[in-house]
């Protein structure tokens, strides 16, 4: 058992700090490709809580329905599409004048949430025994 499983929460802090630098990254390459200077920390802590809001409903809803983990995953292709759409669509492009490029960078945003669960998974994980998402 790892040092950790006493204390999921740790592994969830763990889980949720990685998604936040990694989403405050992504913040600043949006800031570039729209031209714009939206303040990255404020972008990346409202996906992070978007992100664990919508995560833990669909954490509930896809263990209430037995689904198999490649069966999650493919389900959330489009849950974070809509969540990135759902975050960048405010700060970016209100008036969704461009629709394209919104969900251009909603699907890079969605990569970038499925490459950061990698090491969030890992150290979540390790630190709390258990995998978080």
């Amino acid at each position: 058992m790892p040092a950790g499983a006493a204390h999921p929460e740790l592994g969830y802090a763990a889980f949720v700090a990685i998604k936040f630098v990694g989403y405050t990254a992504g913040a600043r390459f949006l800031n570039a490709w729209y031209g714009k200077r939206v303040n990255v920390w404020l972008l990346g802590g409202i996906r992070t809580l978007v992100g664990m809001v919508v995560g833990a409903v669909f954490y509930a809803t896809m263990t209430a329905m037995s689904i198999n983990p490649l069966g999650v995953y493919i389900f959330l292709i489009p849950v974070r599409i809509l969540e990135w759409g759902v975050v960048i669509a405010p700060f970016y492009d209100w008036t969704l004048r461009d629709r394209a490029r919104v969900l251009k960078y909603s699907a890079t945003g969605t990569v970038l949430s499925f490459v950061l669960d990698i090491p969030a998974g890992i150290v979540g994980f390790i630190s709390a025994g258990v995998w978080v998402c």
